[in-house]
């Protein structure tokens, strides 16, 4: 800082606070300086910080197609941020009108970090009966 009559000003740095948590928050700072007059000036700064991409799922199962007797186990899927460092990812059985062999599933993987940015993922898993009946006794 310079002062018309003070040679020498010094200049104060405060950090106000800081809420920045897995990337998303703001940070206040403020810098002010005094002449020995008792003249202040003091200048605040604010940064917000926005983290806009969302978690990465760590697999994203093809929807398919298969046999009743062939349906495929719910796969264990996790998920990275580029900011957050733990996000969970909820999984939720949408639908399944499976009935005697036939119909279908959706499934669904959801994550979201801190700062609101979301993935998902839905997988169709189409369920069918190829295989003819079987008679367990033929008449003679």
């Amino acid at each position: 800082a310079t002062d018309n009559c003070d040679t020498v000003v010094d200049v104060v740095f405060t950090e106000v606070s800081n809420t920045v948590v897995d990337g998303c928050g703001e940070i206040v700072r403020k810098w002010e300086s005094t002449d020995n007059c008792g003249n202040t000036v003091s200048h605040t700064q604010t940064i917000t910080v926005t983290d806009t991409t969302a978690p990465v799922l760590s697999s994203e199962p093809a929807d398919v197609s298969v046999d009743c007797e062939a349906i495929p186990v719910v796969p264990t899927i996790t998920a990275t941020d580029n900011c957050d460092t733990v996000v969970d990812v909820i999984f939720t059985e949408v639908s399944n009108t499976v009935v005697d062999g036939c119909g279908e599933i959706v499934r669904k993987w959801e994550s979201t970090d801190n700062c609101g940015n979301t993935v998902s993922h839905t997988q169709t898993i189409t369920v069918t009966d190829t295989t003819a009946p079987v008679l367990s006794s033929e008449p003679a």
